[in-house]
């Protein structure tokens, strides 16, 4: 087949959802069939160019670094153009796009007009609180209603999160459940072979979706005990870390392994992971939460290092406690990660490149058993 993803992502970029439109497409092309991706902006250029075995088009006129105040507000307009010029001058068998609230009504309908079945790629569920304004934003008014009216209206749904296929197959019959997929290298190892545990966190800590305030007050009262952890950050500034510890910037002053790197380039993450023991996943217990899957647990364990992370989602299906990483309930507390901590902290290098090995064992059974349902 010859299928088309529409998605409002930079892409090629520096995010997980470029993550996810890379991974989709590369299994489809696995699978035999052909793939395009039209989105807004890239990071390599605009206009139309391959990459990685796709034909992405690009309706903004400048790339993602460079864009102009009028690529934001033609984007709409840029990208139905685009669309349309598509659909006449190719034969597509499907199209799969993504959750576009503010678009989804115009493309399900221009599509549907051709008799072509589309597909939406549902990642998120989106609260209130994802905008400035709360409920009164026009935006969230907008994305209620496409997500009340419109997403109901496509042929059938790719969710990441049980909590969202469950959602859609109380109107929707095909329904298929994908989480995070993406490369694994032929050869990966954990490079952290002496000195204290290192955890590491990727990702953004915006609208308060991932945690680091518990793991920071860990880190900081466990050095009382003389027990030294260091924590990578990779992702939000100073101020965001800061923010979000209620301004406490003396807990960071007095905390040498607390290191906040900030925005790095995508392509090194993977090394940086590589050379922690322990990525964390720690999220708030809510409707985001749970509907959503990390992309970074992905990232963690195709360079080998194990995950802490407190039960939210679907994270129970793929973290087994001391086989591949640990799992904290839900609401924990300093306390229990403390705990944790201090016990890993007794640990023997040797058994945690046990954990590691039986970890890139789980990552490989799972990945068979993929491959055999489907």
């Amino acid at each position: 087949m010859r299928i088309l993803y529409i998605a409002t992502s930079a892409y090629p970029g520096d995010n997980a959802y470029a993550t996810r439109i890379y991974g989709i497409c590369k299994a489809l092309q696995l699978a035999g069939n052909q793939t395009d991706v039209l989105t807004d902006y890239s990071n390599l250029g605009h206009g139309s160019f391959n990459f990685e075995g796709s034909k992405v088009t690009i309706g903004a006129k400048h790339s993602y670094a460079d864009r102009k105040l009028s690529d934001k507000i033609l984007a709409s307009l840029r990208m139905e153009k685009e669309l349309k010029r598509m659909l006449r001058e190719n034969r597509y068998d499907c199209v799969i796009t993504s959750s576009l609230y503010m678009r989804i009504k115009k493309i399900i309908k221009m599509v549907h007009s051709l008799h072509i079945p589309v597909i939406l790629e549902s990642c998120e569920w989106f609260e209130s609180y994802n905008w400035k304004n709360g409920e009164k934003s026009y935006e969230y008014k907008r994305f209620v209603k496409a997500w009340n009216k419109e997403f109901v209206k496509a042929d059938g749904v790719i969710a990441i999160s049980r909590m969202l296929e469950t959602h859609y197959r109380e109107s929707i019959d095909n329904v298929i459940r994908i989480p995070t997929i993406m490369d694994v290298p032929n050869e990966y190892h954990n490079m952290n072979n002496n000195g204290p545990i290192k955890l590491i966190f990727t990702g953004s800590i915006a609208w308060g979706k991932d945690k680091l305030i518990e793991a920071i007050n860990a880190i900081d009262e466990l050095r009382n005990e003389h027990i030294y952890i260091e924590l990578h950050i990779y992702g939000p500034t100073k101020s965001a870390v800061v923010n979000q510890i209620n301004n406490d910037i003396d807990i960071l002053n007095r905390n040498p392994g607390i290191i906040i790197h900030g925005r790095v380039p995508h392509d090194v993450i993977s090394k940086k992971c590589a050379e922690c023991d322990f990525g964390i996943i720690l999220r708030p217990d809510r409707k985001q939460s749970n509907a959503g899957f990390p992309t970074k647990i992905a990232e963690y364990f195709a360079v080998g290092t194990s995950v802490i992370a407190n039960e939210t989602g679907d994270l129970g299906l793929y973290i087994n406690n001391g086989y591949n990483g640990f799992l904290l309930p839900t609401d924990f507390s300093v306390e229990q990660l403390k705990e944790l901590l201090r016990n890993i902290s007794l640990l023997k290098r040797e058994t945690l490149d046990v954990i590691e090995m039986r970890m890139k064992q789980r990552l490989l059974l799972l990945t068979a058993q993929s491959i055999l349902k489907h």
